[in-house]
């Protein structure tokens, strides 16, 4: 997989799956932990990606806040949303479109 470019967050996914199916299996008698049990101490360690965090500065936001959009386009929509997520502390755009307005008030706006 690193040979293929995948970085070592996708690795880690995909080996988590494996080892999750690879412990299933072994609750349920299919095959039996023993030496060639390839995770643990002294094995092979599934790699942890780097959780790099970029926020925003108050000057990039503001400058986002003030960027001039013609009312109504989707660039006007999208901006929108996206300062809707940001201003309810990061809820993420699925959510976003499964609120009710009682919902929305409460979590955004306290009432």
């Amino acid at each position: 997989m690193i040979q293929e470019g995948n970085s070592e967050t996708t690795i880690g996914i995909y080996v988590r799956s494996l080892r999750a199916i690879y412990n299933y299996a072994i609750s349920k008698d299919v095959i039996k932990r023993d030496e060639n049990y390839p995770f643990g101490k002294g094995k092979y360690i599934i790699p942890a990606g780097r959780n790099v965090k970029k926020a925003l500065t108050l000057d990039e936001v503001q400058k986002l806040y003030q960027y001039e959009t013609i009312p109504g386009t989707p660039k006007d929509q999208a901006k929108d949303f996206w300062f809707l997520s940001y201003f309810c502390n990061g809820i993420n755009f699925k959510d976003i479109a499964l609120l009710k307005k009682k919902i929305l008030m409460e979590r955004c706006y306290g009432l």
